[in-house]
């Protein structure tokens, strides 16, 4: 038999220690969880990926093309559409001055990108340099903003027709 003297050696943790821990951990939970567990950060983020990519996809088909293109942005969808003659400024599309066309989307049957959050509804106009222009061909003066989900921004740089979210 061995002897452990007067003070034995501690085989485990007091409960205090344990109540301690828990308590620690369970406000580490209620603080950490709620912001982990939150999408709707996420899906606002993807919303504004999702509309750079079709406002981009958008500049370049209408470069490719060498044709107008039209973009809309209403409730939860960007769709797209070209004109399908060629256009000289001061000429609109529609009626004598051709149709629109609906846009064939990567890997989508329609010409509409869903992207799952509110986004500002507005008509965006890409000439075949790429640059932004109003409905008769003239260039855009103007930066306009798309305001994605609650509070994200994207925008249009008018002489470029560049988009970024700031």
């Amino acid at each position: 038999m061995r002897d452990r003297g007067a003070f034995p050696s501690p085989r485990g943790y007091t409960v205090i220690e344990l109540v301690t821990v828990i308590v620690i951990l369970g406000v580490l939970a209620a603080v950490g969880l709620p912001r982990f567990f939150d999408s709707g950060d996420y899906a606002a983020r993807a919303g504004v990926d999702q509309t750079l990519g079709a406002l981009r996809f958008a500049q370049q088909q209408a470069m490719s093309r060498l044709r107008r293109i039209r973009v809309e942005t209403a409730g939860q969808s960007v769709r797209l559409e070209y004109c399908d003659t060629a256009l000289t400024r001061g000429t609109t599309c529609g009626g004598a001055g051709g149709s629109w066309r609906p846009v064939r989307l990567p890997q989508r049957a329609a010409n509409r990108w869903t992207i799952g959050v509110p986004i500002t509804s507005a008509t965006f106009h890409f000439n075949s340099l790429g640059r932004l222009v109003d409905s008769a061909g003239s260039p855009r003066d103007d930066d306009p903003d798309l305001t994605v989900g609650s509070g994200r921004i994207v925008r249009l740089v008018g002489e470029t027709g560049f988009a970024y979210a700031p």
